[in-house]
């Protein structure tokens, strides 16, 4: 059985419908100058989403919905920084303590997400590698596409494989940029509890993680030295 792990349809359309609300929501709060409600709006949709794919996700392990949890709750202390900036602590230009304290909240955001964002990738691939211990040769039978945007397209290979007495079929639920080839044969770790869970060891490094938490933890400890000086 093809197991491709999706949210369903109307998990898909609601959670879009919030995100469209939430950018609109705070494109108005921008243009209207209302910085507060404009945090606000960025945090509370965030914050939504993240607990609409905690919610919906079909995911088996408890790791794999980690991350969004970790959205979720960065989302609603976005929310209560900017209340608290606002209405506990207003801020104003000759305000130097209250800048201060913004900046080393702002710093120790960026900082935590992306030291969150390269060890998260690693976390889960340790986990699932200590799960799948079975080893098996898999045939890519074929490809799932995702559109991207402007005309880009990703791509998981689907592996067919023999485990527990029958043939199974199995989505990867990594994409790449380019099509895996059709036909090709390579070595894959099977949970022997769950044969839908799979792991392949050339695969096991997510480099988004690096790609997005390196830069967000340097620009972190750069705003975090700038407002301890």
């Amino acid at each position: 059985m093809l197991n491709q792990n999706k949210l369903s349809l109307k998990a898909s359309v609601l959670m879009l419908t919030v995100l469209t609300a939430g950018i609109i929501a705070a494109f108005i709060t921008h243009y209207i100058g209302t910085k507060v409600w404009f945090y606000v709006s960025i945090g509370l949709t965030m914050a939504a989403v993240s607990l609409m794919i905690v919610i919906y996700k079909k995911d088996r392990y408890p790791e794999e919905k980690l991350l969004p949890g970790i959205f979720l709750l960065v989302g609603l202390v976005i929310t209560a920084a900017a209340l608290i900036f606002n209405y506990v602590l207003p801020i104003s230009s000759g305000n130097d303590e209250n800048m201060r304290t913004v900046a080393v909240f702002g710093g120790i955001c960026f900082a935590v997400t992306g030291a969150v964002l390269i060890a998260y990738p690693l976390y889960t691939d340790h986990l699932k590698k200590q799960r799948c211990t079975d080893e098996v040769m898999a045939t890519c039978i074929m490809h799932i596409e995702k559109y991207i945007g402007k005309g880009e397209h990703s791509y998981a290979p689907v592996w067919s494989f023999w485990h527990s007495g029958a043939e199974q079929s199995v989505a990867e639920r990594r994409y790449t940029f380019r099509p895996p080839q059709v036909g090709s044969l390579t070595l894959i770790c099977v949970n022997p509890n769950d044969p839908e869970d799979i792991y392949r060891r050339e695969r096991a490094r997510k480099v988004w993680g690096f790609i997005v938490g390196i830069p967000s933890l340097m620009i972190g400890a750069f705003v975090l030295s700038i407002a301890l000086m």
